[in-house]
C-alpha cells in the first residue's frame, strides 16, 4: 500500500466530520468562521505553514483559501466545498440530534450538512493534510476553498473570485454529494420575489377589498401550468416552485399586499429571458383583467453550466475511478454550485464529485456514509499523483 493510501486509511474521517458537524452553520445566519478557524487550528497543528487567506465577511462569517504551493503556477487544480448548511427545521422530527454527529445504521453518520456538503469537506482535508503531512510539492499549484454563503447569497465564492487568487486555476473540483458519480452539468438558479397590491378591507365585506393573496395564488398557479405546456419556446425541463409565501396579520382583515418568493431551475442560460418575458406579460394581463399589480424582481441569479463528457479533464478523472475498480458514471446533477459565481467571467473545466448521496440533500435525519468520504479522497489523491505529478503510484 502506498503511502497515500496509508494516510488515508488512517486519517481520523469520523472524528474529524463529527468535529464540523458540531459547529452550527446553519445559514442563515452562518458562523462559517468557526469551521475556519478549526481548519487553521488543524494546519497550525502540524507544524507546516501553507499560504492561506482568511476572507471575513464579518457577523462571525469567513472563507478560507490555502494554497499548496507547486513547482508551477500556471494551470492549477483547485477543490472547492461550502461551510454553510441550510438550516435544520424542527429538530424533534429527527431521530437524532441535528449537531451531535451520531453513527448509526452501520458507517452512517446522522447531522446537518453530513451529506451536503462537510463530508466532502473532510475528503478535501484530507488531501491538504496528506501534502501537509508528506511535504509533497505537486508540479501544478493546489488550492483548497472553504465558502461561506453557498446556501444563500454565495458572499464566500464572490470574494474568493474577486481575490484573484484562482486566476491561473484551470481545473477544479467540487466536493458537493454526486454519490461519487461525476457531475458535468449543474443548473442554474433564479429566485424571485412576487408581490401583488391589493386593498385591505374587513373580513366581514371582503367585497370591499382586493385579496392579494387570491390573486398571487392564482398568478402563480397559472404561471406555472403555462410553462408547463409549453408556454413560448425553450422552456423544457425548467420546474417553477413557490418556496415562501408572506401576507396579512390579522384573522379578520383582509390584507393590502402579499408576497411569494419562487425558486428557479434552467438547464440553458436563454431560459432566464424567456421567463422574465412571460413574467411580465402575464403581470400586464393581470393588471388589465383585474386590476392587480403583481411586481417582481430577482433575489438572486446563477447561469446554468456544463462540460462535455469527452473533455480531457472528465476523461481522466473516468480513468482514475476505474483504477479504484469502479464503473464511473457522468450525471447531471440538478442542483447549482458556487461555481455558477466563480466561473461568471471564465471557462474552466470542472467536475462536481463527491462522497455524500444528492438525494439526501436537505432532508432531515441527513446523513453520509463515513467510507465514501476515504473513497473520494483516493480518488482526489489518485488523481493528483497522476495527472498533477506526472507519475503513476506503485
Amino acid at each position: 500500500m502506498n503511502d497515500a493510501y496509508q494516510f488515508t486509511a488512517q486519517y481520523p474521517a469520523a472524528e474529524v466530520l463529527r468535529e464540523l458537524l458540531r459547529k452550527d452553520t446553519q445559514n442563515p445566519p452562518g458562523n462559517e468562521r468557526t469551521i475556519v478557524e478549526y481548519i487553521v487550528k488543524r494546519l497550525s497543528a502540524s507544524g507546516k505553514t501553507p499560504e492561506q487567506k482568511v476572507i471575513c465577511h464579518g457577523e462571525n462569517r469567513a472563507s478560507l483559501i490555502v494554497r499548496i504551493a507547486g513547482k508551477e503556477s500556471e494551470d492549477a487544480i483547485a477543490f472547492l466545498g461550502h461551510l454553510d448548511t441550510v438550516p435544520v427545521g424542527k429538530e424533534t422530527d429527527w431521530n437524532y440530534s441535528p449537531l451531535g454527529g451520531a453513527m448509526a445504521d452501520g458507517n452512517y453518520m446522522y447531522g446537518r450538512g453530513a451529506n451536503d456538503m462537510k463530508s466532502g469537506l473532510v475528503s478535501m482535508l484530507i488531501v491538504l493534510e496528506y501534502y501537509l503531512e508528506k511535504n509533497r510539492i505537486p508540479d501544478k499549484d493546489i488550492f483548497f476553498v472553504f465558502t461561506a454563503d453557498e446556501e444563500c447569497d454565495g458572499k464566500g465564492i464572490t470574494e474568493v473570485r474577486k481575490s484573484g487568487m484562482l486566476r491561473h486555476v484551470n481545473r477544479i473540483f467540487v466536493a458537493e454529494p454526486t454519490g461519487g458519480k461525476i457531475g458535468i452539468t449543474e443548473k442554474g438558479m433564479m429566485w424571485i420575489e412576487l408581490t401583488a397590491n391589493g386593498r385591505q378591507a374587513h373580513g366581514a365585506a371582503p367585497e370591499k377589498g382586493i385579496n392579494p393573496i387570491e390573486f398571487l395564488s392564482r398568478f402563480i398557479y397559472e404561471w406555472k401550468k403555462q410553462i408547463s405546456n409549453g408556454y413560448g419556446k425553450g422552456l423544457e425541463h425548467v420546474s417553477v416552485s413557490p418556496t415562501v409565501f408572506n401576507s396579512g396579520n390579522k384573522n379578520n382583515v383582509i390584507p393590502a399586499t402579499a408576497t411569494a418568493v419562487v425558486d428557479i431551475r434552467t438547464q440553458e442560460l436563454s431560459q432566464h429571458k424567456i421567463l422574465l418575458e412571460t413574467l411580465a406579460s402575464m403581470a400586464a394581463e393581470m393588471k388589465e383583467r383585474a386590476g392587480v399589480i403583481i411586481r417582481y424582481k430577482i433575489l438572486s441569479e446563477r447561469t446554468p453550466l456544463s462540460m462535455d463528457q469527452s473533455n480531457l479533464f472528465i476523461g481522466q478523472i473516468a480513468d482514475v475511478i476505474r483504477r479504484s475498480g469502479r464503473e464511473p458514471v457522468c450525471v447531471n446533477i440538478p442542483y447549482y454550485t458556487d461555481l455558477a459565481i466563480l466561473l461568471k467571467e471564465r471557462k474552466v473545466d470542472f467536475a462536481i464529485l463527491g462522497p455524500g448521496d444528492e438525494t439526501d440533500m436537505h432532508t432531515v435525519n441527513e446523513k453520509v456514509d463515513v467510507h465514501k468520504i476515504k473513497q473520494l479522497a483516493d480518488i482526489y489523491l489518485e488523481y493528483l499523483k497522476i495527472y498533477n505529478e506526472n507519475h503513476v503510484w506503485q
